[in-house]
């Protein structure tokens, strides 16, 4: 049996006595103090928690009775009065020696062997007091200060380094005084390794002035002595003694010698055993250092040295080096060792070569090693020295590896010159660090350059990419990035730009140290990008040459025909004919289209040549006018009358060296091409020489002219200007082959826009990311191409986005989905064709009609996109009428069929209408109520399959506000786009989804503004109050998700100009930016500037009609959770029959109530309690009065007070000042008092019943007001049946619901007998423990009516805090562990298990017994369905939820019928 003492009942000795219980560190713990019935009642009520905490020591409080302590092996003295604010020292000595010496020779006269801790102020003094005067062993008398300063020490290193407290190690040596003391930061290590190598100086220094006035830190804080760490570090000392562990400890004790001191008491490590304080040895104090010590004499003598030690120098036994003496060793230089016998101290590097030993000990080392030293002299009081302390680190490794960069450098630097490689290290944060030369050179800077005017700066980058790169930094500061990849481009010297690609990526993250760690590698790519540039051109090019060239021959058979007829048909009539007339001129048609065919035939065979590359020029010296001459003189036959052919003959003796016959074939086909349009005036053939030695020659002509939208595609290949005029146009492609030449001669370059190149391009780079991620080409196999968007598709059931729609939608994951594969219907082939998606029904009204939209020539996705504003359905009928009448047949017999709401989309393809698909259309709200209620009206279907078709879900976007008329009508709107999903939003405008979580998480109503959305948006749209989009329509994706999920949506306004770079658009002429208010009405389409008010929704028309049709069908009853008479009324107006749960707590937080509760938490009688809840009773019998009123003789479920006290008390001084005066008490007793609230896990504390069984009195008082308000409730009411059903929160067991109802019944029976009136009303309990389950048919003899509280119930069940639940419940999701969160959705498996067991264990007991939910999950649907099959009386939800119970209710009643 051990037995420990701890003399003063204080905030220090108390917690000593606590832990010492706590950790079972003794059998017994006697706790004495010198006030009366202090020390009893704090032993008593730390025994009161053996229980809860599972300890097995036995705690006994006593007054100044030191027989109690006989016996003791330790004693714990934390006597005397603490040290307040302007105590001197020498007053704190004064009064505590005289006490500290009694206490001692008290226990001593009853414990001779103890030995005695001490803790009283000053510690040091007191310490030496008692060894003077108490006659102990040296061994047997311990100040415990070195424990409490190291303790704290450990704490300031552990929140320099942001780690766990427990992983360092740090020593404070010296007195226990603000002064006096001394942290041991050079020899502070965390998990091994020394912290000066993790900490700046200046920050050491700073955890050692913080640790040196640790205890002052506390007392201006607390305005007394802090009490926590000192009576853990006084337990921590009791249980190294007690239980024999050996540990070092740095403690103050008495030297003699020892250290080099005498006659002193002072804080030193030393060993702890069952026998008090050992000596502490060098390897004891040492041992798990990573340095190496060694300890010579005054003479240099080795006296001692730690394992570290050994293995740096290669020892295998500690004998074979002590004595060696120091001043011996041969790799010491002589000047070194002088300095040594002087006593001086030395810090030095060297390297230590163990070949040059020369014997002066035996190692099994060879070669050299890189040592840190450090050699301290020791001296004793007097100033003489006694020792030499010398440390080791074997720096090896790190200057290896330093050696091991330099070269790495200076290699990365020849590659980097050689291959345009850069590479700089930096810290983002001061922008400084270094960089190679090449790295300088790719970002276009001169090297050297100060990094701090490069990061963060990218002068030569091109504005775009360096606003890329500025957005990047920012959002590194605030962990949204932490690399990019990225080719940019440089501006150089000369004013062109060139290409580098930039690697960046986040290596250490600390900013709070001041530290953003970043590499950046960089290389140009300039080369590479026109190389690619190169390779796209000549692709895109072969690309069009083989869609031209098909187009040409589709168009040449035409051509050859043509001709070819003529020639065929005319010379059959010249053998038919005699008349010489018409022979002449079939004759001359047969000529001109011989000659035609020539032509033909001659530039096909050019243009096979050229395709080939065999196409040649001859070149020769050519009179230019002479050949022009001839040209004109050939073709003059062919110009029609009123028409003259010029020749402008402008250089005489003009020649040229070029191909004769090519430049006679474009100069002729610029002619034949001008004859076929000139019918009057003149066709001019000339000439002129420029500037740089070439000719121009140009054909004017005044005829018709070039069509302006041929201009730009004149001399592209096969352009014909007139389709009914004969010609390919080749002439010219000939021409531009000349012109490509000559660009290519002379380097010409355009400078492209925007065009199809630059898409193609993308499509290029598009590939390049698809391999750099996949590792492979993208296929090119359309087989493997199908097997991928396969693949893919099943792929997307599991990707985030479908996780969070299954889970909104009640949909298991195990389901799985499915794909289909089908041939195409195109309706993108040309204007004949279209897409469309339609509804049978308004989608967002539920009005009968034809609703839709469709597109001509394009695709289905073009529609649903938003990336073209489509037209309405009825426009159809204009472009493919016959489709249109086919496709209202379908859709009027598609609907009778389903007989509900389609939603279709089909394809036009040729006027041929194709359906694609069809389902049941989403819908909104509002609409699915008129929908059901018509199809009811059109004898399609029944009442009960019309409530059994509407998502009970969705009902609750009807019933939150909407604007305020007249304000609305108030209002001018600023734009407006297509009303999507009706509802009014109002909120601050943000940019993106992410903006919108982040927003919305911190309370603030947003309304998320983009130009289009997409999957990706779902969260964020979510989280918003309502959506603005500036494209789509009324099947976008921003309105089909809106109305699914309820949320306002205003989508289509082209007005808008967007900005979302800079966060903001234009409307009507106003800058919006992110923060302004916006309202949006989701119904009209129109946008608001600012805020506009709201009023609440009614039930009316539709919804009061299927509301009357559930209550018809429905078992179920529906409460609500109402807290306020104005919860409570507005529960009723949407149908709730009474309240199945108010929570009496939340009337306790008013100002005027919230004083006189806390009086009463604080008051030490009973008395004083029940004065205080008499301030409280008023209110409480006020606020049941105004809940009976609101339900009007409904049921009133009232739980007695629940959550536990601490939550009531006050934080601020301010508040805890006030309350102290109120209770004639000082601060500090109420600091105690709000203190010894604290629990450990106050879900499971102090709460509940477990607070009327401590204190009767407070459910007296809730009893009174309940039972009072009813009775006034009732007279003033007669008709109404007003019964009262007090709920007894948190019961595990049954004696304690009947301990509490014996309580409120005796209170309710006699409140109810001085009234003279007759009151039923009922006592029950909440099933929120799973033991109240298991239990419940003992519990239901003594309950009225069970209430399932389970919201508790779920927390117990799953064994986690719905609170903290949302930490890990996400990992869950992804893991499919939980596909739902089980706080929103019953969980039927596990929780609802334990309520079938309740109600088949309570049921037969207590027949009479009614049982209902009032957790959360009386408003959710499925939850509700689960409730109706176990046989619950009713449900309980918050106020808006209660329509949604009430459908959900009835639903579940229908389909038990099937």
């Amino acid at each position: 049996m051990s037995k420990v003492t701890v003399v003063g009942a204080g905030n220090v000795g108390a917690t000593c006595a606590n832990v010492l219980a706590f950790n079972e560190v003794a059998d017994e713990v006697v706790l004495l103090d010198i006030k009366e019935g202090v020390a009893e009642g704090k032993a008593l009520d730390m025994m009161q928690t053996a229980t809860l905490l599972g300890f097995d020591t036995r705690i006994t409080g006593v007054t100044n009775d030191y027989t109690k302590t006989a016996g003791s092996d330790v004693v714990v003295i934390t006597s005397g009065i603490p040290r307040k604010p302007g105590m001197t020292r020498e007053e704190l000595i004064g009064v505590n020696a005289g006490i500290v010496k009694s206490v001692a020779a008290s226990v001593l006269a009853h414990s001779p062997n103890a030995i005695i801790i001490c803790v009283s102020n000053p510690m040091d003094t007191m310490t030496y007091l008692i060894q003077k005067t108490s006659g102990l062993p040296k061994n047997r008398v311990i100040g415990m200060g070195g424990a409490l300063d190291s303790s704290r020490f450990k704490c300031y290193l552990s929140k320099a380094l942001n780690a766990n407290p427990n992983e360092v190690e740090g020593v404070v040596i010296g007195g226990h005084g603000d002064t006096t003391m001394i942290p041991l930061t050079r020899l502070a290590t965390y998990k091994g390794l020394p912290v000066s190598q993790l900490l700046d100086a200046e920050t050491l220094e700073k955890v050692a002035a913080d640790t040196m006035v640790g205890g002052a830190t506390l007392t201006k804080l607390l305005g007394t002595s802090a009490w926590y760490a000192p009576g853990a570090a006084a337990a921590y000392v009791v249980e190294s003694i007690l239980h024999d562990q050996k540990k070092i400890v740095p403690c103050s004790v008495y030297l003699e010698g020892e250290y080099g001191q005498s006659d002193i008491c002072i804080g030193v490590p030393v060993v702890l055993g069952r026998t008090g304080w050992e000596k502490a040895y060098l390897q004891n104090i040492y041992k798990n250092l990573p340095a190496g010590i060694e300890l010579y004499d005054k003479d240099g003598f080795m006296t001692d040295l730690n394992d570290k030690e050994m293995e740096i120098f290669g020892l295998r036994h500690k004998e074979d080096v002590i004595g060696l003496n120091l001043f011996d060793n041969p790799l010491l230089p002589q000047g070194l060792k002088d300095k040594l016998k002087a006593g001086a101290p030395i810090d030095m590097s060297f390297n230590y070569d163990f070949d040059r030993l020369d014997g002066y000990y035996s190692t099994s080392r060879t070669g050299t090693i890189s040592l840190i030293s450090k050699f301290a002299p020791l001296y004793d009081a007097l100033g003489n020295l006694i020792n030499i302390l010398l440390i080791n680190i074997d720096n090896t490794e790190t200057t290896n590896a330093y050696s091991k960069i330099q070269d790495f450098e200076e290699f990365f630097t020849l590659i980097g010159n050689y291959a345009k490689v850069g590479y700089a290290h930096f810290n983002a944060l001061k922008c400084d660090g270094y960089a190679v030369n090449s790295w300088y050179r790719n970002v276009g800077e001169k090297e050297g350059t100060p990094l701090n005017e490069i990061i963060k700066v990218h002068s030569h980058f091109h504005p775009d990419d360096r606003r890329m790169m500025l957005r990047f930094f920012d959002q590194v500061l605030i962990r949204e990035a932490s690399h990019l990849r990225r080719d940019v481009r440089i501006l150089r010297e000369d004013g062109t730009y060139t290409w580098t690609r930039v690697n960046v990526m986040v290596r250490d993250f600390r900013p709070e140290d001041g530290i953003i760690d970043m590499v950046c590698v960089n290389y140009d790519i300039t080369e590479l990008k026109e190389t690619e540039r190169k390779l796209i051109a000549a692709r895109d090019k072969a690309e069009e040459l083989d869609r031209l060239k098909s187009a040409f021959l589709a168009n040449m058979s035409h051509e050859i025909r043509t001709p070819l007829n003529a020639i065929v048909g005319f010379s059959s009539l010249l053998t038919e004919t005699e008349d010489m007339k018409d022979r002449k001129q079939y004759m001359a048609i047969v000529q001109e289209n011989t000659e035609l065919l020539l032509q033909l035939i001659s530039d096909i065979l050019d243009l096979s040549k050229m395709e080939s590359g065999a196409f040649e020029f001859v070149k020769s010296d050519t009179d230019v006018n002479l050949l022009c001459s001839e040209i004109i003189r050939s073709l003059r036959m062919k110009v029609p009358a009123g028409v003259e052919l010029v020749f402008e003959e402008c250089l005489p003796g003009c020649h040229v060296w070029a191909d004769k016959n090519r430049l006679n074939q474009v100069i002729s086909n610029f002619i034949n091409n001008a004859l076929k349009f000139t019918f009057s005036g003149s066709i001019t053939l000339g000439y002129y020489r420029q500037t740089d030695g070439y000719l121009r020659f140009y054909v004017r002509d005044t005829g018709m002219g070039i069509p302006k939208n041929k201009i730009k595609t004149v001399f592209d290949r096969f352009v014909k200007l007139n389709s009914f005029v004969h010609g390919t146009g080749l002439g010219l492609s000939i021409c531009k082959s000349l012109v490509e030449q000559m660009k290519d001669e002379r380097g010409v370059k355009l400078d492209v826009e925007l065009t199809a190149d630059d898409l193609k391009e993308l499509a290029t780079q598009f590939k390049a990311e698809y391999k750099s991620k996949i590792g492979k080409d993208f296929p090119d196999d359309p087989k493997e191409q199908l097997y991928g968007a396969i693949k893919a598709v099943f792929r997307s059931w599991d990707n985030p986005r479908a996780n969070v729609y299954r889970r909104d939608n009640d949909i298991p994951y195990s389901w799985g989905t499915a794909v289909n594969v089908q041939s195409m219907a195109f309706g993108n082939m040309g204007d004949d064709c279209g897409t469309g998606v339609a509804f049978t029904r308004d989608p967002a009204t539920g009005a009968k009609g034809l609703f839709g939209e469709f597109l001509t020539n394009a695709q289905g996705e073009d529609v649903v996109a938003g990336v073209r504003t489509p037209m309405h359905i009825q426009e159809m009928s204009e472009k493919f009428p016959e489709a249109f009448e086919q496709f209202k047949d379908v859709c009027a017999t598609l609907e009778e069929h389903y007989r509900d709401m389609q939603d279709m989309e089909f394809t036009v393809e040729h006027g041929k209408l194709f359906m694609l698909q069809t389902r049941n259309g989403k819908r909104t709200a509002q609409a699915a109520l008129k929908i059901a209620c018509d199809l009811v009206d059109e004898g399609m279907r029944t009442e009960k399959e019309a409530v059994a078709m509407i998502d009970p879900r969705n009902l609750d976007t009807l019933l939150h506000p909407q604007f305020d008329v007249a304000a609305l009508k108030a209002a001018t709107p600023a734009g407006r786009g297509l009303g999507a999903s009706p509802g009014a939003a109002c909120g601050k405008i943000v940019f993106s989804a992410e903006d919108a979580e982040e927003w919305n998480a911190r309370g603030e109503k947003v309304v998320l503004v983009r130009l289009e959305t997409s999957p990706e948006d779902i969260t964020g749209m979510k989280a918003s109050q309502g959506i603005l989009t500036v494209r789509g329509g009324m099947t976008s994706h921003a309105a089909v998700v809106a109305r699914g999920m309820g949320t306002c949506c205003v989508s289509g306004c082209g007005d808008i100009a967007m900005d979302e770079a800079n966060k903001k658009f234009t409307l009507a002429g106003k800058e919006y930016h992110e923060g302004d208010y916006i309202s949006i009405d989701g119904t009209t389409g129109n946008i608001y500037d600012g805020q506009i008010p709201t009023v609440d929704a009614k039930i009316a028309g539709e919804f009061g009609r299927v509301m009357e049709w559930a209550d018809k069908y429905r078992k179920l009853k529906v409460r609500t959770n109402a807290d306020t008479p104005k919860d409570a009324k507005k529960a009723r107006e949407l149908g709730a029959e009474g309240i199945g749960l108010c929570r009496t707590e939340h009337m306790f937080f008013e100002e005027d109530r919230i004083a006189a509760f806390r009086e009463m938490i604080c008051s030490d009688t009973v008395e004083e309690r029940e004065a205080a809840l008499d301030k409280i009773l008023p209110y409480q019998q006020g606020d049941f009065e105004a809940l009976y009123e609101a339900l009007e003789g409904n049921p009133v479920t009232i739980r007695f007070l629940d959550p536990p006290l601490h939550e009531f008390v006050p934080t601020e001084e301010e508040d805890i000042k006030k309350l102290a005066e109120s209770q004639g008490k000082s601060v500090e007793t109420i600091k105690n008092i709000i203190a010894s609230l604290h629990e450990f896990n106050p879900m499971m504390g102090h709460r509940g019943c477990r607070l009327a069984v401590t204190y009767p009195e407070i459910a007296k008082m809730q009893t009174r007001a309940v039972i009072r308000a009813a009775i006034n409730v009732k007279k003033a009411h007669p008709d109404w049946n007003v019964k009262p059903e007090i709920m007894i929160p948190l019961i595990c067991e049954v004696k304690e619901l009947k301990y509490v109802k014996k309580t409120v019944v005796e209170t309710a029976d006699e409140e109810i007998k001085a009234a003279g009136i007759d009151l039923e009303y009922e006592v029950g309990t909440m099933i929120e423990i799973p033991r109240a389950a298991l239990t419940a048919d003992e519990i239901a003899k003594e309950a009225d009516f069970f209430c399932f509280g389970t919201n508790d119930l779920t927390q117990m069940t799953f064994g986690f805090s719905r609170d903290d639940a949302g930490k890990f419940l996400n990992a869950y999701y992804e893991s499919k562990i939980f596909e739902n969160d089980p706080f929103a959705k019953l969980d039927q498996n596990g929780v609802g298990k334990l309520m079938e067991m309740t109600i088949k264990l309570g049921r037969p007991v207590n027949p009479n017994l009614h049982i209902g939910i009032c957790g959360e999950h009386g408003g959710d649907p499925s939850s509700v369905a689960f409730c109706h099959k176990i046989g619950l009386d009713y449900v309980s939800c918050s106020p808006f939820r209660v329509p949604i119970a009430r459908l959900a209710a009835a639903q579940a009643a229908i389909a038990e019928e099937k």
